[in-house]
């Protein structure tokens, strides 16, 4: 389960094996047996964790708050003050269990969100693979989630000052810094490639790279932030940001 967590929701009984081995045995000279530092070192550096296999099995969905969390620490989100009671308001923050299927220290049981041996109906049952993520995902949660990361992104950066659809400066959000995609509007292929790095750690496909180049180049009469907070938009509605490979 540690594996499906962090790596893939489907690893190799080898990769299973060699990782059982780390819990009977750190590797010390005391030979400690339920080191979990040592054990979770061995799944995150493991050889199928660092080149990952061709197979179609292999990979797991990202969970969506940990979607959302990703794309803060990719563009620096600033929180906002905190309020006189001393609270740090969150937009959504109390519906984040109905909009996504889950929320920070929300799960509805003590199993957490989802089974880790839940298989999705269709392709991944009958090949006999788990999901488990994919059980909070739904029609409803597609486009709830995606709404609220349209809210996270085109109302929350740094520095909007009154944009041209007159929006204000958001109070209830982290903001996000798209300063430095902002910077690169004259070059679209500049901005996709640092939103690459940042977002999908440079694995997005040449497809979606072509197409998001393509998309800012006919945002011709947009300021550069809207083509940022954009591009990011779209990025995170993405099935290649919403798969970990």
């Amino acid at each position: 389960q540690l594996i499906q967590r962090f790596v893939t929701s489907n690893p190799s009984p080898a990769y299973i094996e060699r990782i059982a081995n780390v819990f009977e045995d750190n590797g010390t000279a005391l030979h400690e047996r339920g080191d979990l530092g040592a054990v979770i070192r061995a799944i995150l550096l493991d050889t199928e964790a660092r080149t990952p296999p061709a197979a179609v099995s292999y990979g797991k969905l990202r969970e969506p708050l940990l979607r959302l969390t990703a794309l803060w620490r990719a563009w620096d989100a600033q929180p906002q003050a905190p309020n006189a009671y001393g609270e740090v308001v969150m937009i959504a923050g109390n519906s984040f269990l109905s909009t996504m299927g889950q929320k920070p220290l929300g799960s509805p049981t003590v199993f957490n969100f989802y089974e880790p041996d839940y298989q999705q109906p269709g392709p991944f049952a009958d090949q006999d693979l788990y999901s488990p993520e994919l059980q909070i995902t739904n029609e409803s949660s597609t486009y709830s989630t995606g709404n609220l990361f349209y809210n996270f992104t085109r109302r929350a950066y740094v520095g909007m000052n009154l944009p041209p659809d007159n929006q204000t400066l958001s109070t209830d959000r982290p903001l996000l810094n798209l300063a430095t995609l902002a910077a690169n509007v004259a070059t679209p292929a500049t901005m996709v490639d640092m939103a690459n790095a940042r977002m999908l750690y440079g694995s997005m496909s040449s497809n979606m790279r072509a197409t998001l180049i393509n998309m800012l180049d006919y945002m011709s009469g947009a300021s550069a932030q809207e083509k940022a907070w954009s591009l990011v938009y779209v990025i995170t509605l993405s099935p290649e940001y919403a798969t970990q490979r």
